[in-house]
């Protein structure tokens, strides 16, 4: 089954991705079902002072039914691994948005990655760690059943990395098979509270860093599985935790109030940040790039990992976006922040996207074969679209304003 709401891209983000290439983004929202993808672009000839990266709607991911909180792009970028309240963890196709595979019985999801390697995905829910085995087909339940807010791989793919909000633990776990290697304990301060939100190890191994709700940072050696440094707190709830590919820096987004921050690991200190733009709710790098993914409340940014400078953002729709319903019922098409899909009713899979096409009007010919899309606004288009007989495909798109 799969619903139709538009009324804007989200609610509050709960989760932002970066493909490996950094020219797409994902992003999640808190009260719905919906994945957006975004087209992420520098711009040739910036205007002074203006963007220089141009994020673009690419497509909307629609099936899970209730709030989706964690979301991640396999090694390759081909695939998008995401898990839901709706107890369930999905696997989508990137290229063509289309839902490729589904694992029920997960009750609430928290956490996905991809293994280095891609051939395996592991997932934490409120029902432990399960790892699905994607060639296989296959999967493994962890033996310990916790609410375990998210999951890590390490580097060479041989561990995993799990963080629990119950009862504070961090656990360590061997593949093949999926056993705990080894419970640890942090060495919590009286007082505050002893819920853990985030976990993930460091790209070269020798760590790994936890966060949580008592705003400090735990930097813990991987070898003796010890804190080999506990941060000073700051006055914030910490829910997400990134590490720079050179493994010397940590970066966590947190809330109450909002703040980004990073800390420098060799010499034990946080880093004076320069004064982030929004409130950042979730965080990734990309440092090829030099790239920060943050969610700003209902909107995905992207500054720049040096300095902090905003260098462009996702447009807020904060008004309900329409929908167009083919007279014989089988396709309908919408247009959320200039994008223009048309999907089948059944499947709610996607026969076509058109981005940029501005705010305007469709309608369809009552042999439900064509539709046409005006808009006289700020991109003045006028776009013919026929589907072919049988198949549900677009068969020809005409612009007539290319003409």
């Amino acid at each position: 089954s799969w619903s139709l709401e538009l009324a804007g891209q989200h609610g509050l983000l709960t989760d932002v991705a970066l493909n490996s290439e950094g020219t797409m983004a994902a992003t999640t929202g808190d009260f719905d079902g919906k994945i957006c993808l975004w087209r992420l672009e520098p711009i040739a000839e910036p205007k002074p002072e203006g963007p220089t990266v141009q994020v673009r709607l690419h497509n909307m991911l629609l099936g899970h039914e209730r709030s989706v909180r964690a979301v991640t792009f396999s090694p390759d970028g081909k695939w998008l691994a995401s898990t839901s309240m709706d107890y369930t963890a999905r696997l989508w196709e990137v290229a063509s948005g289309k839902l490729v595979r589904q694992w029920p019985g997960l009750e609430w999801g928290s956490g996905v990655a991809f293994s280095p390697s891609g051939k395996q995905l592991a997932v934490s829910s409120s029902k432990g760690l399960r790892v699905y085995d994607l060639l296989q087909k296959t999967q493994e339940v962890g033996q310990l059943v916790r609410r375990y807010a998210s999951v890590s791989w390490s580097p060479q793919g041989d561990r995993l990395l799990t963080a629990s909000e119950v009862d504070g633990k961090v656990v360590v776990w061997t593949i093949n098979p999926l056993k705990v290697e080894a419970e640890l304990d942090p060495d919590w301060v009286e007082g505050e509270p002893r819920t853990l939100s985030g976990a993930a190890w460091s790209p070269d191994g020798k760590w790994f860093a936890t966060v949580g709700y008592d705003g400090r940072l735990r930097l813990w050696d991987a070898e003796t599985r010890k804190v080999a440094h506990r941060f000073e707190k700051i006055p914030a709830l910490i829910f997400d935790v990134v590490w720079s590919s050179d493994s010397r820096q940590v970066m966590a987004a947190g809330a109450s109030p909002h703040v980004l921050t990073a800390w420098d690991i060799a010499e034990k200190r946080r880093l004076p940040l320069p004064e982030m733009p929004g409130q950042s709710t979730a965080v990734v790098r990309h440092d090829g790039r030099g790239w920060l993914a943050t969610g700003n409340h209902q909107m995905l940014q992207i500054s720049s990992a040096a300095d902090g400078k905003l260098l462009g953002e996702s447009r807020q729709t904060t008004y309900s976006d329409p929908a167009w319903l083919s007279p014989d019922g089988k396709h309908v098409a919408t247009r959320v922040s200039g994008l223009l899909t048309i999907r089948h009713v059944e499947t709610g899979e996607p026969v076509l996207n058109i981005p940029d096409v501005g705010y305007g009007n469709a309608h369809w010919s009552p042999d439900s074969r064509r539709i046409v899309y005006a808009n006289p606004y700020e991109t003045p288009k006028l776009l013919v679209l026929t589907l072919s007989d049988g198949r549900s495909q677009v068969a020809s798109r005409r612009d007539l304003t290319a003409e």
